[in-house]
């Protein structure tokens, strides 16, 4: 056999091999990408549910809750505080997903999930929007990001 002709053939498995090592790489990274977003989701349902959790534990907290049902709630200083801070971990939880869907690492739904939360949490607990006010119009770095568009969006509808 002419070794032209051998290394023809030699040429053309290895450029088989680097394409299909190509196509390879390309799979693992998709993969990747996909685990990478999965568990970036668990953990965004994990911190919703540690949420939920902490309010069944806690007895004053869901007293707050029930209380911020009406629009007239009468909260005493250490409840406003408690909703305050209650409403603070809601935003940081929906800001985490918005950076998180920002760098590709939620789904679309997950962004939209988050700004469906803002509004039930908004119109459940309607006693809280002095806390929903007093934290969206205390950070104004964030005024640029759709959860503080969604609450303010909310805070002007009424």
């Amino acid at each position: 056999m002419d070794t032209d002709k051998l290394n023809k053939w030699l040429t053309l498995v290895a450029n088989l091999g680097v394409i299909a090592g190509i196509v390879f790489l390309a799979l693992e990274i998709r993969q990747s990408n996909r685990i990478a977003v999965a568990t970036s989701e668990i953990s965004i349902r994990q911190t919703y549910g540690a949420l939920s959790e902490s309010v069944m534990e806690s007895p004053e907290m869901a007293e707050v809750l029930f209380k911020a049902q009406s629009p007239d709630a009468n909260l005493s200083g250490a409840e406003r505080v408690m909703g305050e801070f209650y409403i603070a971990r809601e935003f940081n939880t929906w800001g985490a997903v918005e950076r998180a869907h920002a760098n590709g690492m939620t789904s679309p739904t997950a962004l939209e999930a988050a700004k469906d939360d803002i509004r039930v949490i908004f119109e459940s607990y309607p006693g809280l929007r002095y806390a929903f006010e007093g934290t969206a119009y205390s950070y104004p770095a964030n005024s640029h990001t759709e959860v503080y568009r969604t609450v303010i969006e909310l805070l002007d509808s009424e």
